[in-house]
């Protein structure tokens, strides 16, 4: 479930836009981010590998239905 890896990222202090129809998340990332990214992409795949069967809070943002 996209939501639950939501979720997890904000456990990890992330925050990422839930969108829908259909699920998904959005990102905004420009050179700024260079240097975040490698934590970024940690604390996303330890939030994959944590939410396996999980399920997360839909959130309102871009929310069409």
């Amino acid at each position: 479930d996209i939501f639950a890896v939501a979720d997890a990222l904000a456990e990890r202090g992330w925050y990422v836009d839930r969108q829908a129809p259909p699920p998904s998340l959005h990102l905004t990332v420009n050179a700024v981010h260079e240097h975040t990214a490698p934590a970024f992409l940690r604390d996303l795949t330890a939030s994959l590998d944590a939410v396996a069967g999980r399920s997360g809070e839909a959130g309102s943002y871009g929310t069409l239905e």
